[in-house]
């Protein structure tokens, strides 16, 4: 699914949960993947619980600690 969002070439792309069940080499490379369009101009919105993907992001909002 992943992959035809990408290569759909959104302007916007919502990802939810883009590495979970995921060994940690695979993980990097969606990470990796996700990292290429934003740098090509798609806003990637992205929802997870894993700290590496969140890490990766420039900003982020952690619904965690909003009270």
């Amino acid at each position: 699914m992943l992959a035809r969002g990408i290569a759909a070439a959104p302007a916007l792309l919502l990802v939810d949960e883009p590495t979970a069940q995921l060994d940690q080499r695979t993980a990097a490379t969606v990470s990796d993947a996700l990292a290429n369009i934003a740098t090509e101009g798609t806003i990637i919105v992205v929802a997870t619980h894993d700290a590496r993907t969140r890490d990766a992001c420039t900003d982020i909002i952690d619904l965690g600690r909003a009270a």
